[in-house]
């Protein structure tokens, strides 16, 4: 194809710098590294290809800790252990937990991928309900359990400090009688 390379690649939006273009037509293995979590992707062609060959594109997206060990000629991708922050797919490749259960099957197989047991719980509306009516019966339990066990509080502290009262009422009555009783002593003793 003449003119401009068929594919470029670019490090965010399509007015990011560009970060790699395939301008051949024999397969090429690149690593393009974005600084975001964003690529963009432009792939021009002229609808006409000799023996009508297809194009086969495979696009990984990889953390920096994997790509430091896919760099590394000691150690290929499936030969080491996935960390805990990873999932690590049947074929052996470790992906980002954030990929798991996006919709996007990221491992490239097709059985226990990254989007198998995604689904839930799977609930008939009559389980669904049970369960909805079941939960909102224990808040409302709950809640009248609280509030009794708040006032039965309440109306103790509230006895409490109304015995305290009548004790004080007393204690004063008899001090006033004890005082009277003295000074009428003492007043019967000076005659």
């Amino acid at each position: 194809m003449d003119g401009p390379c068929p594919l470029r690649v670019r490090d965010g939006n399509k007015n990011a710098a560009i970060l790699s273009e395939l301008c051949d037509e024999r397969g090429d293995y690149r690593i393009v590294q974005s600084t975001s979590q964003w690529l963009w992707l432009m792939l021009k062609t002229d609808n006409y290809t000799e023996g009508h060959t297809k194009l086969y594109a495979e696009f990984k997206a990889f953390t920096d800790a994997n790509l430091t060990v896919l760099l590394d000629s000691k150690k290929k991708p499936g030969e080491r252990e996935c960390r805990s922050y990873e999932f690590e797919c049947r074929n052996k490749e470790c992906i980002s937990m954030s990929y798991r259960c996006d919709r996007i099957n990221d491992c490239g197989c097709t059985v226990d991928c990254d989007e198998s047991g995604c689904d839930g719980i799977n609930l008939s509306k009559m389980n669904q309900f049970i369960v909805g009516f079941g939960i909102g019966c224990f808040v409302f339990m709950s809640v009248c359990f609280m509030t009794c066990l708040i006032e039965g509080q309440s109306n103790w502290i509230a006895s409490r400090v109304e015995e305290l009262r009548m004790r004080e009422n007393q204690a004063e009555e008899r001090r006033k009688k004890a005082f009277k009783a003295f000074t009428k002593f003492i007043g019967e003793k000076e005659v």
